[in-house]
């Protein structure tokens, strides 16, 4: 009797410990939302994350600005993703974001078309 309540005890341990890490666990649809930059009034809607890795997503600085390439990755358990803009004052700028799944943010760097790095930059969720 006292081996199976220590299995159970055992199975019911194992089960939560999954399913707390199941919830840790970022996926592709929680980067679905409006994001704010917190140092600016710029703006990423993030409207749509596909399986096959793109991104549907627009843009605002506060006007719309044109985006030529959105996609998402996973590797292991980061979720990155890359948002060039393709407009006539920022043609090839970038950004390369990383999901913080315990801070609910995108953190990562702004980039020149040449690879020159502008800036550290942070979003935060405003809207899901």
């Amino acid at each position: 009797m006292q081996h199976k309540i220590k299995f159970t005890l055992l199975l019911l341990f194992l089960t939560t410990l999954y399913s707390f890490g199941q919830q840790q666990q970022a996926n592709q649809r929680m980067l679905v939302g409006e994001w704010s930059r917190t140092e600016t009034p710029y703006q990423l809607k993030i409207t749509e994350a596909l399986d096959n890795g793109k991104l549907e997503v627009s843009y605002f600085d506060p006007k719309s600005i044109t985006i030529g390439k959105a996609h998402w990755i996973k590797n292991e358990a980061i979720l990155s993703v890359y948002v060039e803009l393709m407009d006539e004052n920022n043609p090839g700028y970038y950004y390369k974001l990383n999901y913080k799944v315990e801070r609910d943010i995108l953190v990562g760097n702004y980039y020149q078309p040449d690879g020159e790095l502008v800036q550290t930059v942070e979003f935060v969720r405003t809207k899901q």
